[in-house]
């Protein structure tokens, strides 16, 4: 049992659904496979192809009234006694056919009985298989109980083609009732259901209103509706065929010994073909790959004139294909509906609409003979029309299944509308009030809301009289830039107020709206012995021509707090100022000898001042500055600000391998500021071949700032080789971490060793997770209008059901539009990333699916020493140096000897640590 789990990936806790379920469905389709021989071989012999039509429509109007009533009975009883009182029901049926006569009402009756049971005890079984498993297991396991539905479908042709030549046709009614009523037992031993609806939801009849909560049901019921015309339509040109080259009495072995032949094809398809065509071309390629068979097989009659092999082997697409590949393609697609949804909808599509498009197909069949074109030609080519047209219709499905996952994921996304529009006259009446209010937090939002709307004009000069430093600070930064005057006598005012930012940012204002002297008004005496606004003054005189550069030396020389205030106020004015050549020089010349270190203050003041001047000299102490956190933002904008200079300067740095190291770290996410796509490309080709990883992974974040909010581009094709990698080397760290846990050799965990043991341990699991974070940023470059983030959150989550519908989502998301070379798909490696599989297993699945080499247990130290990351390294020749291995002791000097720099940090963590009262040292 154990070796047919492994083959069929079937884990402990899910053998009793899986395999109860596919005795069920073996069961049942044995018996109904048995009954459709009988119902073919005596219907043709008595009634013949003429009462086919007659019968699509019957049996279409019967099965849409018994589904409401199985459906009806479902949600009373469960969908698991629902299924078990059908399934008796149809041995009973089967069974009482037996004792019948043969006679032409009867046959008529026999052979809706067998579309009855077709239509809705494999459709309830798969409802019932649905609430059993979430949507990780259903990808993994579908394909496995679909298998059941073949092998019946071979063990009942042939049990009933053996038969054949022993008992007569009519005895195989006896066998269809055992096993109906055999299946029925096999489903008592299954679990129950999972809740068949959401909490909080009470069930709900069937309805059409839920065709309008879920988008995707209407295609959905379009496809089954165009599927079940073109497989009518295949059906009778096969019957039809059939009939007018083998004898009446021959009909019964024919079709027993044909449908045994078709059924072991489709039994070798569901064994070597579904997993491979889910893995390849997803769920809704799968469920296209039908439509596209049976339109090159009525496209292969149309032009053999109806000869019998092709239409054999249209139909032999048909019987492979139906319930297998398109069978498991098409559970999975409803699996991804929400459940009440699913289980309000199935019943109606599987129903009402696949039998009332079976009487619309038997419907176009009587128009065709009424029009005198039911000959071979005529009916070849419309079945290859309606083929087309259901493989369109299908692979249109994609879109809406993938939104499916992405609202289940991110939840129902709200389209936020980001123009800004005219205010109306009650938002205007608000925003107004807000001005008003003495909540310093609501007057800025108000003053910023009618900024972003060019309604500056709306804002009241007396908002100057607030007491917040902060909204007067605002207001007059907006009014500067602004053609009104109504506010001028107000800053006057400010310009001796004893605040220091209230002051500063008046005299800026004023000198910005070229009012004249900024320091005209009441209190001039007092402003000018203020060093900020000394320095400010002077500035603009020397601006106005009214004073010489060397006016402003005595004010800045030294270091004093007096100094750089006047420095400070001296470069803000610089800034207020028309750049002109001898103001830039006296920048340059103040930001060369400006104090070190230099405040937040300081450096944000000159960045400021740098955007504005853009002197080309400045651009050395920039970029140091980067190398501090304090002022980093505001030098980033400065540098953006500065142009192709600056891009010119700043490329070439980080080009540079012998360029600071702590300054190449910043340059990506600074180059990220010019929105560029000449950066976009610079910062791509250094994410890959830049020898440094945290400069790797600075541009990583730097494309994320460029491709998703500035709207620059970087082809998928690009991408995808990099995420392998990074998802390769998050499967060999995590083989890396197994194997040291399970390595021989290592030092006894009461040593002193065991914290570095704990550290390497801890190290390569947060390497992991950087290289798992590195795959998720990477598939955000290739979807930036997805939200890879809420993906990334659910495949780390400890819940089967999110790691389910992320799996899904992400296999629908990258599905192939075209063929792509070995090698270059994702999908395979993120399904074993989110199954939920034991860490030893999911690095054997990853190996054999990428060139991923992790080492034995005892050579993982030996292997670790020569690791790229000297901390990894040093840490494995630490332990490599406590083994009791020769060969590990041996390998961990040899890589000591090789690099420096493991010596070194050998001897630091192998140091003793000195007592805390230690004074040497």
């Amino acid at each position: 049992m154990n070796a047919i789990d492994g083959f069929f990936d079937v884990r402990v806790t899910e053998r009793r659904p899986v395999w109860t379920t596919f005795t069920a469905l073996l069961l049942i389709v044995v018996a109904h496979t048995v009954l459709e021989t009988v119902r073919d071989a005596l219907f043709l012999r008595h009634v013949g192809v003429s009462g086919l039509g007659v019968m699509y429509i019957v049996t279409a109007g019967l099965t849409l009234a018994v589904g409401s009533l199985a459906a009806g009975m479902s949600e009373k009883l469960g969908v698991r006694r629902g299924l078990v009182m059908v399934q008796l029901a149809a041995a009973v049926g089967a069974a009482s056919f037996y004792f019948l006569p043969p006679t032409r009402a009867v046959l008529m009756a026999m052979y809706a009985f067998s579309a009855i049971c077709g239509a809705l005890l494999v459709p309830q079984l798969w409802l019932f298989v649905s609430a059993l498993l979430h949507a990780g297991q259903s990808r993994r396991l579908f394909g496995t109980i679909a298998l059941a539905g073949v092998l019946g479908a071979v063990l009942g042709s042939s049990t009933a083609a053996a038969l054949l030549l022993v008992v007569p046709v009519e005895s195989l009614l006896l066998l269809s009732a055992v096993a109906f009523a055999a299946s029925a037992y096999a489903i008592r031993f299954s679990p129950r259901a999972r809740a068949r609806f959401p909490k909080n939801e009470s069930p709900q009849p069937l309805s059409l209103h839920v065709f309008k909560t879920e988008p995707l049901l209407l295609r959905v019921a379009a496809v089954v509706a165009l599927g079940s015309i073109t497989t009518l339509l295949v059906d009778y040109f096969f019957k039809a065929t059939v009939t007018k080259h083998v004898a009446p009495e021959d009909l019964g072995s024919f079709f027993a010994r044909y449908y045994a032949l078709m059924n072991g094809l489709a039994l070798v398809v569901q064994l070597v073909v579904v997993r491979r065509l889910l893995a390849r071309a997803g769920v809704i390629g799968t469920v296209g790959m039908l439509p596209s068979m049976l339109m090159v097989g009525s496209a292969a009659s149309l032009l053999s004139a109806g000869a019998l092999l092709p239409v054999l082997f249209a139909k032999a697409f048909d019987s492979t294909f139906r319930h297998s590949v398109y069978r498991t393609g098409t559970e999975l697609v409803y699996l991804a509906l929400p459940t009440a949804a699913r289980n309000r909808a199935k019943p109606l599509i599987d129903g009402a609409v696949m039998r009332g498009s079976q009487a619309a197909g038997a419907g176009l069949l009587f128009l065709l003979a009424w029009l005198g074109w039911d000959t071979v030609p005529h009916l070849a080519l419309t079945t290859a029309c309606a083929a087309a047209l259901w493989g369109a219709l299908t692979y249109s499905l994609q879109q809406p299944y993938l939104e499916l996952f992405r609202r289940t994921l991110t939840g129902n996304r709200v389209d936020v509308d980001t123009t800004q529009g005219e205010l109306d006259l009650e938002t205007v009446e608000v925003l107004v009030e807000a001005l008003s209010s003495q909540r310093p937090r609501e007057v800025i939002a108000a003053i910023s809301a009618l900024q972003r709307r060019s309604r500056v004009g709306l804002i009241p000069a007396l908002v100057l009289l607030h007491d917040d430093e902060e909204v007067i600070e605002r207001a007059l930064d907006i009014f500067a830039t602004s053609s009104r005057k109504d506010w001028l006598h107000f800053a006057e005012r400010h310009a001796s107020d004893p605040r220091d930012r209230v002051q500063r940012a008046a005299l800026r204002a004023l000198a910005r709206a070229r009012a004249g002297s900024p320091a005209s008004g009441s209190g001039e005496a007092g402003v000018a012995e203020r060093p900020w606004v000394q320095g400010y003054l002077v500035v603009r005189e020397i601006a106005a021509q009214r004073l010489e550069p060397h006016a402003l030396s005595q004010l800045v020389d030294g270091v004093h707090a007096a100094a750089r205030e006047a420095r400070l106020g001296a470069l803000v004015a610089l800034g207020d100022s028309e750049p002109s050549l001898s103001l830039a020089d006296l920048f340059t010349e103040l930001v060369e000898t400006a104090p070190a270190p230099p405040t937040t203050e300081e450096v944000e003041t000159i960045a400021r001042t740098a955007a504005k001047v853009g002197d080309k000299r400045v651009l050395w102490w920039l970029s140091m500055r980067l190398m501090q956190r304090q002022g980093r933002s505001a030098v980033r904008t400065a540098l953006a600000a500065m142009g192709d200079v600056a891009y010119e300067y700043l490329a070439e740095k980080l080009a540079d391998p012998n360029a600071e190291r702590r300054m190449r770290i910043h340059l990506p996410r600074t180059l990220s500021r010019f929105g560029t796509q000449a950066a976009t490309d610079l910062l791509f080709h250094h994410l890959q071949h830049d020898a440094d990883g945290l400069v790797r992974y600075k541009c990583l974040r730097g494309l994320g700032n460029l491709v998703v909010g500035r709207g620059t581009r970087i082809a998928g094709s690009q991408l995808r080789p990099i995420a392998l990698r990074d998802l390769g080397e998050y499967f060999r760290l995590l083989g890396l971490r197994r194997a040291i846990e399970r390595s021989e050799g290592l030092p006894d965990p009461s040593s002193s060793a065991s914290r570095t043991l704990t550290l390497l341990r801890e190290l390569l699991s947060e390497k992991q997770r950087q290289a798992l974070e590195r795959v998720f940023r990477l598939l955000k470059l290739s979807f930036p209008h997805e939200d890879i983030h809420r993906v990334h959150t659910a495949v780390l989550s400890g819940e089967s059901a999110d790691r389910a519908n992320a799996a899904e989502f992400l296999d629908a998301l990258l599905a192939p539009r075209r063929r792509r070379p070995p090698g270059d798909d994702l999908r395979p490696l993120l399904r074993v990333l989110t199954e939920e599989l034991p860490d030893d297993e999911a690095v054997s699945r990853a190996r054999a699916l990428a060139p991923i080499v992790v080492p034995s247990p005892a050579d993982v130290l030996s292997a670790l020493v020569d690791e790229r990351d000297v901390t990894v390294a040093s840490l494995a020749a630490v332990l490599a140096s406590k083994s009791s291995l020769p060969a590990v002791v041996a390998a961990g000097s040899k890589a000591a000897a090789r690099r420096p720099s493991i010596a070194e940090s050998i001897d630091l963590l192998l140091a003793e640590p000195r007592p805390l009262g230690d004074a040497h040292g």
